[in-house]
């Protein structure tokens, strides 16, 4: 989509950046009868990705670039990972911290997020210009930036330099950009929203300060509570085998340790977290080992017996779901295996049986963008998808391809990166439906429908309404999702629901497939039917939870 590929740097001065019986559903709680499901959300903070790395290659990157930045751009990224690790718990430390949750307000939340912000201002003021923190820049870019922020908040009318001479200038500048996202003084009331996109990704750098269970706390604000959604499925990442340079994060099994408590602690909510899987990490562990009956699957083992309810793959990081052994370059990554590609498909297909076997669900990035390597966002096709479940051994596996809804491949002006298939991904999403029927998607981070009346508002809308009255199936196999905290760079983030709820009037004129599409259509995906592993598992973890128990009265 194109607010995944763009980053406007203020200006005109453009940087590219990259249930209840065995055959029926339940209802849960939420505006219809039917139910509602955030099936794709994420809840990571900055000590959870390479931050450095994170930001450089998948966040400001431009799917199609290559895997550098020009020297402003470096500066904005200096800038962002100083301010994503300022104050920002590990998941060992945050583990700690949930032995006795502390009640916090909203207002002691965005207090911090305004505090780690300025923090992380400061020390990139210190810094200007000096080779740290893994950066060489020049400090008349770093002052640049500083000066595109001053602009955009409108602060430049007196002398710069006295300005950033004051002691107090980062949190100065701190309480003006959290200032500026409402125009209001009340923290509490803060929205969030700006027009500023460089503002706005300063404020979602905040974000990711938070405590893990602050980040959830405020997915629940924007699109929960009573007579919203109230089942969340984020999924944790491992990106960090992909980019460079390393950066230090919590550990995989520490993430799913603090998830798994959070999950636990909430009652009145649901999170059905998805584990990470990497190929690359697991086929290097294996080699690593020297053990040839090592067990690459062992930390999705532990997470699915402690409340995760599937697993999340990240092809565009650089690998295919099968075939890497043909793949057409070696990723630009710091080691390869041995074995080369086909080392990745080992693991690849272990964990396949294994989801099979066990009724796990895979959720994979299927949007032409999160490149970690040149032109590898091809890597995350539908297409790529068809050499795996069209195998009859994997006929039953139950995936789900996130990200529809740009339909990217046809836009002009062509991309150096284009799919040489040509094709919308949608539409190729759309024709494999009828063969595979344990085939979803979600429309994660539709962020055209943040734009109503908008010309790219009304061509994903039209080319939606007709590809369903191609293909009527769309409405049994699209679930809803909001890809936040990803989703947290769009200025109008908060409307997203409400946005998405007033496309799908359009898309679907029977409000049954609209409930369908908000709700019924993940339960179904996540298999959530008495009987079933997945029930089995998730009924001995979430026995006190009240949205579970909902689920298991059938209402």
């Amino acid at each position: 989509m194109h607010s995944r590929r763009g980053f406007l740097l203020g200006g005109t001065a453009a940087v590219t950046l990259p249930l209840s019986g065995c055959d029926t559903l339940p209802a849960v709680f939420s505006p219809s009868p039917k139910g509602a499901v955030d099936i794709h959300n994420h809840i990571f903070n900055g000590r959870d990705v390479p931050a450095t790395g994170f930001i450089r290659q998948v966040v400001l990157r431009d799917a199609d670039a290559p895997v550098t930045s020009g020297d402003l751009l470096e500066s904005l990224i200096k800038l962002l990972a100083l301010i994503m690790l300022s104050g920002t718990p590990t998941s060992e430390q945050e583990l700690e911290n949930l032995q006795q949750p502390q009640p916090r307000t909203r207002e002691d939340v965005l207090a911090q997020d305004e505090r780690n912000t300025a923090r992380g201002i400061a020390r990139f003021q210190r810094e200007i210009g000096a080779e740290t923190s893994g950066f060489r820049t020049a400090a008349r870019d770093d002052q640049s930036i500083l000066g595109q922020i001053e602009a955009e908040l409108g602060i430049t009318s007196g002398p710069t330099r006295s300005l950033r001479l004051r002691a107090d200038y980062s949190t100065t500048l701190a309480r003006e950009i959290y200032r500026e996202s409402s125009g209001v003084q009340d923290r509490s009331a803060r929205s969030f929203q700006s027009n500023s996109r460089l503002l706005s990704t300063i404020r979602w750098a905040g974000l990711l300060t938070r405590s893990r269970n602050d980040i959830f706390g405020e997915l629940k604000r924007l699109f929960g509570n009573e007579g919203q959604i109230r089942i969340f499925s984020p999924s944790l990442v491992d990106f960090q085998r992909w980019l460079r340079p390393r950066d230090t994060v919590s550990s995989v099994r520490s993430q799913i340790d603090v998830t798994s408590r959070i999950a636990q602690l909430q009652k009145e909510d649901l999170i059905l977290p998805f584990a990470p899987f990497c190929p690359l990490r697991a086929a290097l562990e294996a080699e690593d080992s020297g053990d040839p009956n090592f067990d690459t699957l062992a930390l999705l083992k532990y997470a699915v017996a402690r409340g995760f309810a599937g697993v999340k793959l990240y092809p565009p990081m650089g690998f295919l779901p099968i075939g890497n052994a043909d793949l057409p370059n070696r990723p630009f990554v710091r080691r390869w295996p041995r074995g080369g590609g086909r080392a990745l498909d080992d693991q690849l297909l272990k964990l396949y049986d294994w989801c099979v076997a066990e009724g796990v669900p895979i959720k994979a990035h299927a949007n032409n963008s999160l490149a970690a390597q040149p032109c590898s966002s091809l890597y995350a096709s539908p297409t790529n998808w068809v050499p795996v479940v069209s195998q009859p051994r994997y006929r039953q596996l139950r995936l789900n391809l996130a990200h529809f809804g740009g339909f990217d491949e046809t836009l002009d002006p062509p991309k150096r990166c284009r799919d040489p298939q040509g094709r919308d991904w949608e539409e190729i999403l759309a024709g494999m439906l009828g063969q595979f029927p344990n085939l979803y998607f979600d429309i994660g981070y539709w962020s055209e429908l943040l734009s109503p009346g908008s010309e790219g508002y009304e061509n994903v809308v039209n080319k939606t309404i007709a590809l369903f009255q191609s293909q009527p199936l769309i409405a049994e196999r699209m679930m809803y999702g909001s890809d936040w905290l990803m989703l947290g760079r769009e200025p109008a983030h908060n409307t997203y629901k409400r946005r998405v709820e007033d496309a799908l009037a359009r898309m679907f004129p029977d409000p049954g497939q609209r409930d369908a599409v908000l709700g019924e259509n993940a339960l179904r995906y996540l298999d959530l039917r008495r009987g079933t592993q997945q029930w089995a598992r998730l009924s001995a973890f979430f026995g006190d939870n009240q949205v579970f128990a909902g689920l298991l009265r059938g209402g």
